[in-house]
């Protein structure tokens, strides 16, 4: 839940992204994450970055999961607010880390969460 109106009382906003099968979080390389209310802003090089990030099993299924931390403030100053808004995608995109010369992978990932609810407007 992202609330606009708390007034800057909570400092982060968490986001999860879980491993699966097919996707290894941990894959994940942490300082090139960046979240948006936009894909179209993710592939513009635009979003925010990370505050702080954690592997850890979130859901018990004994693999790691990433954990991040953005800020709310940036967040919500970057959200496009529209009249009768609620419920907004939140996207979260960066790169996979690099291969074992070093080197970037070259791969990204884009995670999307539809389930991020937006109440009031941050004053």
């Amino acid at each position: 839940r992202f609330n606009e109106k708390d007034n800057g009382k909570i400092r982060k906003f968490k986001a999860v992204i879980l491993s699966t099968e097919e996707f290894d979080a941990t894959a994940i390389d942490v300082w090139t994450a960046r979240a948006a209310f936009s894909q179209d802003a993710l592939i513009n090089g635009g979003g925010i970055g990370i505050l702080d990030s954690k592997f850890k099993d979130i859901n018990d299924d004994g693999v790691d999961d990433l954990d991040l931390k953005f800020s709310r403030v940036q967040l919500s100053n970057s959200f496009a607010y529209q009249p009768g808004d609620i419920n907004q995608k939140l996207f979260i995109g960066g790169n996979l880390n690099v291969d074992v010369a070093g080197e970037s992978s070259g791969n990204t990932f884009l995670a999307i969460d539809s389930t991020v609810d937006v109440v009031g407007r941050f004053i």
